[in-house]
């Protein structure tokens, strides 16, 4: 009997009379959506959020960043020295070319923002010469079940891509999987944006819907229309009503309408400014940005922004948007594609440090200043600018004159010290 109910209820029929039941043509039940119904009566859903402008503008201003950053392996030489390690296999993967169809640029972007909007990011390692040949990036909707099967391994189920039908499953040691915070119960995997915050997502696209809506109807609120008797039957009233609207809409929305039957029209005087549509899609706008720590001027909430604070704000965009997860990814990284010995000699590293550079002015006066109190050599300053060093002239460090240690004698010598003269190291 549980079955019959099941189907009569999927095709919308009473199970008990057979007779058609009213339906609710936007159920989600209906129409299969996955997603959630917020308290603004919003489906919250993966696609519905990224149509809000906004989260948009906040995935990309991240992929944008972290496309440009140099990702690397490097060698640890020795405790305070370190050198890019180009004949890795590993480096030529994440560092030019992860696999027969991205550039590294590609896949850096697609993996910030899988990681900024899912909280995951997954690509299948294919061996090689290497163990590490390849990544294949895997879309994270793809991914049906991540679960940690009895032998202790944790297996991700992939749907595979047209025209292939099925799905592969695959072990823990053949992906490359990040994972942000919060996570889910059991730690596989990270919950992502909106399964969180599908009440505020839920909250913009009520208020994006309206503005919709407002100018759809060329921006007219709607009114009330007044009959001082009545219609002589319920279809000349409905036939009325259809052949108002039709002349409120579409092309007709401003031309001349004719109002019969002594009908008065009284507009609703609630406008966009007297119902504070714009501060509060401002506002709304606000609020989803701070979900990825954003701040305003990098989407271009320019109101709460001066040329005074515009500089600082760059700064906390570089150490608390962006290194966090550039440091998830590193760790990932070292995690999942080192293997063995090489985790304790090799790092993955993106380097930030074109993020804080600044203007030309202020770099050469931190240049200076690191010069004069010997903790920069000329060579270090150029490397810095990325330009070629001037010999072992340039490796010379200088040591002022007044921080000499008490007691020193006064030998202009002194002053200059080299590293190659282990004393000085």
């Amino acid at each position: 009997m549980r079955f019959w109910q099941s189907l009569a209820s999927a095709v919308g029929l009473s199970a008990s009379t057979g007779v058609a039941e009213p339906r609710n043509v936007m159920s989600e039940r209906l129409w299969g959506i996955a997603g959630q119904v917020s308290l603004a009566g919003q489906v919250v859903t993966r696609e519905t959020g990224l149509q809000l402008p906004v989260v948009e503008a906040v995935l990309h201003r991240l992929g944008s960043t972290v496309s440009t950053l140099p990702w690397m392996v490097f060698e640890r030489i020795s405790e305070d020295e370190t050198r890019p390690a180009r004949e890795h296999p590993l480096f030529n993967v994440l560092h030019r070319r992860p696999n027969s169809r991205q550039t590294s640029a590609e896949f850096r972007e697609l993996m910030i923002r899988d990681l900024a909007w899912e909280r995951n990011f997954l690509a299948r390692i294919v061996p090689g010469e290497h163990p590490i040949g390849a990544l294949d990036y895997i879309a994270w909707p793809r991914v049906l079940r991540v679960e940690r099967s009895s032998d202790g391994w944790v297996y991700y189920t992939v749907q595979r891509l047209a025209p292939q039908t099925g799905q592969d499953v695959l072990r823990e040691d053949e992906v490359f999987h990040i994972r942000k915070a919060p996570l889910t119960a059991d730690g596989l995997r990270g919950r992502p944006v909106y399964e969180t915050a599908s009440e505020l997502l839920g909250y913009a696209q009520a208020v994006e819907a309206f503005g919709k809506l407002y100018f759809a109807n060329g921006g007219s609120g709607g009114g009330v229309l007044e009959h001082p008797g009545k219609f002589s039957s319920p279809a000349e009233r409905d036939d009325f009503m259809e052949a108002w609207r039709a002349g409120g809409n579409g092309l007709n929305r401003h031309k001349d309408r004719l109002l019969l039957y002594g009908v008065k029209y009284n507009p609703f005087s609630v406008n966009n400014d007297e119902a504070q549509f714009n501060e509060t899609r401002r506002e709304v706008s606000y609020a989803l940005a701070s979900q990825w720590g954003m701040q305003g001027h990098m989407v271009n909430l320019l109101d709460r922004a001066t040329n005074n604070n515009i500089e600082q704000q760059s700064l906390e965009y570089v150490i608390y948007t962006v290194a966090p997860p550039v440091i998830a990814i590193e760790q990932a990284a070292e995690r999942d594609l080192l293997i063995g010995q090489d985790q304790d000699r090799y790092f993955v590293s993106m380097n930030m440090a074109g993020l804080l550079r600044g203007d030309i002015k202020s770099r050469f006066m931190a240049y200076a200043v690191g010069r004069q109190w010997g903790w920069l050599s000329a060579n270090d300053v150029l490397r810095l600018e990325n330009r070629n060093g001037i010999g072992p002239q340039g490796d010379v460090y200088l040591s002022p004159s007044n921080m000499m240690p008490a007691g020193a004698a006064a030998d202009p010598a002194a002053n200059v010290l080299s590293p190659k003269d282990p004393a000085n190291a």
